[in-house]
């Protein structure tokens, strides 16, 4: 009868409240709801929402939140990276395993995480033991965020940090800034407009420091295994330009396959990959959606190679993978040594 009635009195309600002024009104529920009651009888999502509309009325920028990979600091109105932190408390589960279960399982090696943004990837790895990381991030605000949560985490003397846009030649670049997903953030090549970039409103614009990676690093002292990740949002045939000396070492690349991306900054699918040549085993994935561990880099380059140009002819805009190639089957890889 207790349930009934609750039932019957929530579908009065809304036409009971009509009856008083808004001043009226807002007294009542003060008294009804507490605020306990209120956060309580919020879903998560609604709570995070709750969470980016105070942060904005109070002009809070950002906010630190501890997950499965410690705590980090992000921005409010990143609703992509920090924001999937701050939904989920973990960030790409199957890549984590990876690299720490299969690939770095003696706790030493070389870990370069080209596009780096606020360390979701690079910090877990620096944590692991005597493994040499490099971040590399070139866009202002999402560099500070990772220098902060180096800090935070305790891998600062650990991390080896570069404020720049890796690229083929030295220089500046502008960059073109999500104002909601600060993992998309891309480079615009000079005489490029808002249409023809694939943009749909006027991004703002930033420019940014720009040098070629085998110039960055002193590729003579890293240790074995080497993994380099580059997701740059379709720059990767211009960071791998730069990076030949580095590209020749690295024993594991993990990277972003968009070909939009690709074609936007006026290169092609099969630019990519030729520059991948002397890798022998391949995989072609999405990583997000892979369960833990499950993942096997088996398959010879030729055949994955084939099977990404056949899926980039039909591509659309938000069609993107992620290609890992290896110079050994991914359980044989090195693992230790000098």
């Amino acid at each position: 009868m207790t349930k009934y009635l609750k039932h019957q009195l929530l579908k009065a309600l809304p036409g009971l409240l009509r009856r008083f002024d808004l001043v009226q009104r807002t007294t009542i529920l003060r008294k009804a709801i507490s605020s306990a009651n209120l956060v309580n009888s919020l879903t998560r999502s609604e709570t995070i929402e709750l969470l980016r509309e105070c942060a904005r009325v109070l002009q809070i920028s950002g906010y630190v939140h501890t997950g499965e990979l410690g705590p980090f600091c992000g921005a409010v109105k990143d609703q992509s990276v920090h924001g999937h932190y701050l939904q989920t408390n973990e960030w790409s589960p199957a890549l984590q395993s990876l690299l720490r279960e299969r690939v770095f399982t003696e706790r030493v090696g070389t870990y370069v995480d080209v596009g780096a943004n606020i360390g979701l990837t690079l910090i877990p790895i620096a944590k692991l033991g005597n493994i040499r990381c490099i971040g590399i991030e070139p866009e202002p605000r999402n560099f500070t965020l990772l220098r902060v949560n180096c800090l935070l985490n305790e891998v600062a003397d650990k991390v080896e940090l570069l404020n720049y846009a890796a690229m083929s030649a030295p220089g500046e670049v502008t960059m073109e800034l999500s104002d909601w997903n600060f993992g998309d953030h891309r480079i615009r090549l000079d005489g490029q407009d808002d249409a023809s970039n694939g943009t749909k409103a006027a991004p703002r614009l930033v420019r940014v420091r720009a040098a070629p990676i085998d110039d960055l690093i002193d590729t003579t002292a890293l240790m074995r295994p080497i993994v380099t990740k580059v997701d740059t949002q379709g720059a990767e045939i211009e960071v791998l330009g730069g990076a030949r000396t580095l590209l020749e070492l690295t024993d594991i690349l993990i990277l972003e396959f968009w070909p939009f991306g690709l074609k936007r900054l006026g290169g092609k699918p099969e630019d990519l990959l030729a520059l991948l040549k002397d890798f022998r085993f391949a995989a072609l994935t999405k990583l997000d959606d892979q369960p833990q561990a499950a993942l096997a880099i088996s398959d010879p380059v030729d055949v994955i190679f084939e099977e990404a140009l056949r899926r980039s002819a039909a591509a659309r805009e938000n069609h993107y993978w992620d290609l890992i190639v290896t110079k050994l089957p991914i359980d044989k890889a090195p693992r230790g040594g000098g």
